[in-house]
Parts: C-alpha cells; sequence; structure tokens
C-alpha cells in the first residue's frame, strides 16, 4: 500500500498503511486522520462486525478513502461506507501509485513487486515495501 514520506522540501514522518485487528488486516489510503478515528472505534472488533459496521465517517467529498479488509478466506475492498466482498483472486490497488501497480500486476508481478513499480512512477508512494500474508484461520 502506498504511502508518502517525502515532498519538496525534505523528510515526511512515514505512516504505516496497513493495521492488524483481531481476526483480519486493512489496508488504508486517504485522510489518515479521519481513517484512525474509525479505526479506535472498531479495531477490536471481529471482522464480521467491522464489515457490518462498514466506514460510517465516509464523506463522498472530503472524506472518501480507499481500504481493503482481508480476513483469513476473503477480502473485502470499501465502496463509499461499505465492505463489499471480492471475487477469488481478484487483484486490487489502492493509494495513488494503484493504475501503475495494478498494470504490473496485470503483467505478472506480484503484490510488493508492483508497488516498487508504482513507486518508481508515482511521486507519492513509497519504496518501503511491507507484505504481510493473510491471518491464519
Amino acid at each position: 500500500f502506498p504511502s508518502h514520506d517525502t515532498d519538496n522540501w525534505g523528510l515526511k514522518g512515514h505512516a504505516n498503511k496497513i493495521l492488524e485487528g483481531e481476526n483480519f488486516i486493512l489496508g488504508i489510503a486517504g485522510p489518515q486522520g479521519l481513517i484512525l478515528a474509525w479505526w479506535r472505534q472498531v479495531q477490536s472488533l471481529p471482522a464480521s462486525s467491522v464489515i457490518a459496521h462498514g466506514y460510517t465517517h465516509y464523506e463522498r467529498e472530503h472524506n472518501n478513502p480507499s481500504m481493503i479488509l482481508v480476513t483469513a478466506h476473503k477480502a473485502y475492498k470499501l465502496d463509499g461506507p461499505v465492505f463489499i466482498e471480492l471475487e477469488e483472486g481478484e487483484k486490487v490497488a489502492i493509494g495513488s501509485g494503484r493504475d501503475f501497480a495494478m498494470a504490473a500486476m496485470y503483467l505478472g508481478k506480484e503484490a510488493g513487486e508492483a508497488v516498487l513499480v508504482a513507486a518508481h512512477f508515482d511521486v507519492n508512494t513509497n519504496n518501503r515495501v511491507q507484505v504481510v500474508q493473510r491471518p491464519a484461520p
């Protein structure tokens, strides 16, 4: 998941874009302060409750983040305020470099390699890659 840590004036703090819940992993991109406020409400819930709860802080114009929630058996993508289940094997990327990462995966790259491709072409994508595996069932 791309993150942004530099600008034209120097180094910015690096933010982890992968959050670990009770029985799921959540990848985030978007307004981090608002996402983390929501996260504090749901981080101790099981995945099924987070999926049912949805992203209650959603506002189309001002707070429209991208999220991927992964459990041991399924993956979900945030669509507006609700999580929708992804098809088995469906590839998805979030963040500013998502189009480059999707193209790289289409051409056969694994997710970690796809982020590095995105980082090469997108100035807001960080090249420090953290690959995590699905949570155990």
